[in-house]
């Protein structure tokens, strides 16, 4: 309380008669003051975490999530002058309008002195933009294999610097002039035919066509009889014919496709039944040069070998495809793999096994030195 005097009067209570003392005391007045302000100082703080300074929690947004050529740290980038991409972070989940005005790249040749703030590589200095994708790195020309150790820092749209990111790093490839290795591999002697290829099947087909080696639509159409008591584990029926055709299986249509040098192939297990199975076919070409029509018809059973039906003398030929028309057998142009249409499926599939090619070193072994990294230079070319 005050007095009429101004003093402060403090009312204390005696610790050994416990009874309220009251006493004139600026000194202590002015102590309990201070200690009022340290407690109100105290609570008003930010929490502080480790390794967390006042001047990051003001940070209003920092790089982050850095990459080179849309990866993440990566080795052997064979572009001279890779581009360079982060994200903005806003130290809040509530900030709105956050956005960047100005960045600065720092790229050094080691991450120690990266993080001393050197770059001998490039120092971009405060460059004026919001640009945080596709920076071309313009920087010395990095050396073979060279590692460039790279942070971003940012200013937000007040103009506030945010501090560094995390570093990040990439490394050049190998320059032309400094590739010394030769090509290797191993070549086939003749087109490579995969053995589970749905075109092996075509192999014991043959070419047909109608007798009557005209352009424009023909119809051709064969039977098949599936074995009583054989159960169908899956079929497929591959087709190609030059130009254009439509199938059709048991009265049902499976599909119709005009890419000879790509023959289609279709799943039919739901489609057959024991006993006789009908194909019908609709084909047309535009020249009576090179008109043809392939299939084969494969299915597997769950026990016992396949049964494969192919194109041949098997098949019919007509005109029309009324149930009266005038049915004759159909013209065999040849086996598989003739001209003008050669290994249709295989000529385009261009499957090739993984090709395994290995060879044994020795590192050489030095006194005292410590092998601190190995990088290893894979260049792969398919034709």
């Amino acid at each position: 309380m005050h007095g009429a005097s101004g003093e402060c009067w403090i009312k204390y209570t005696d610790r050994e008669t416990g009874r309220a003392v009251w006493r004139s005391d600026r000194n202590a007045a002015m102590e309990n003051v201070l200690h009022r302000i340290a407690l109100v100082s105290l609570f008003a703080a930010p929490l502080m975490l480790p390794g967390v300074t006042p001047s990051v929690l003001a940070q209003p947004v920092r790089a982050a999530a850095l990459k080179c050529e849309y990866r993440a740290n990566p080795l052997g980038i064979d572009i001279p002058q890779p581009r360079l991409s982060w994200v903005l972070e806003a130290s809040s989940p509530k900030a709105r309008g956050v956005r960047q005005s100005a960045y600065r790249i720092l790229v050094a040749s080691n991450e120690q002195m990266l993080m001393a703030g050197k770059g001998d590589y490039w120092d971009s200095g405060k460059i004026a933009s919001g640009q945080s994708i596709h920076v071309v790195y313009g920087g010395r020309p990095l050396a073979s294999g060279a590692r460039a150790w790279w942070k971003v820092q940012v200013w937000d749209q007040s103009g506030k610097p945010s501090g560094w990111s995390q570093p990040a790093l990439w490394s050049a490839g190998l320059k032309p002039e400094d590739w010394k290795a030769k090509w290797i591999g191993r070549d086939e002697a003749e087109p490579y035919r995969n053995p589970t290829s749905p075109f092996q099947n075509l192999r014991q087909a043959q070419w047909i066509w109608s007798p009557a080696d005209a352009s424009g639509a023909h119809h051709f159409r064969a039977e098949v009889t599936v074995p009583n008591g054989r159960a169908v584990k899956g079929a497929t029926f591959v087709i190609a014919a030059d130009q254009s055709y439509e199938l059709a299986l048991n009265g049902k249509p499976v599909g119709k496709g005009s890419t000879v040098r790509w023959p289609e192939t279709y799943d039919v297990t739901g489609m057959l039944h024991a006993g006789v199975n009908r194909i019908a076919v609709s084909a047309a070409s535009q020249s009576k040069n090179a008109a043809g029509l392939i299939a084969a018809l494969r299915v597997d059973f769950e026990s016992g070998d396949p049964l494969i039906f192919t194109t041949g003398p098997a098949w019919q030929a007509a005109e029309s495809n009324i149930e009266n028309a005038a049915w004759t057998a159909a013209k065999v142009l040849g086996p598989y793999g003739i001209g003008p249409w050669g290994e249709v499926g295989f000529s385009e599939e261009r499957a090739l096994p993984a090709r395994m090619l290995r060879k044994e070193f020795e590192a050489p072994a030095r006194c005292g030195v410590r092998l601190r990294t190995s990088p290893a230079w894979v260049c792969l070319r398919c034709t």
